[in-house]
């Protein structure tokens, strides 16, 4: 189950690193990461900053168009890693992350005490996006 996630992450933010035109992302989660490997080999003009979700605090510069929020992030840390990288997206930029599912309270928990969720975008593969 896991694999199928990560290659829908996988398709989602290729659509979102192309349709928003993104050259500078942070992306939350495990080393390593296939999302981080796929966006450096196929668009290699982005600023790609892999972040371990244990990382501190990110700075306040709005300096980022996207941030997305990948695996190996507990769901319940969700929110404060929300919190923290919010302030370095862009006006206009996204911050996105994968796991919204049933079984993922936390998440929901996050995103519905943040945002309203009329403007949050959930895909069928679980992944959500917001747009600052």
């Amino acid at each position: 189950m896991r694999l199928q996630s990560e290659v829908g992450a996988t398709q989602v933010l290729a659509g979102i690193v192309e349709s928003f035109n993104v050259k500078s992302m942070a992306h939350i989660g495990s080393e390593g990461n296939e999302e981080v490997k796929f966006v450096s080999t196929h668009f290699p003009s982005v600023e790609v900053h892999p972040v371990r979700p244990d990382s501190g605090s990110p700075g306040a510069s709005a300096d980022l168009d996207l941030v997305f929020i990948g695996t190996g992030t507990d769901d319940g840390a969700v929110g404060g890693l929300i919190d923290a990288w919010l302030p370095r997206v862009k006006p206009g930029g996204l911050i996105a992350g994968e796991g919204y599912h049933h079984k993922a309270i936390g998440v929901h928990k996050a995103l519905a005490d943040r945002f309203s969720l009329l403007q949050v975008t959930v895909m069928p593969d679980g992944c959500w996006c917001y747009q600052k």
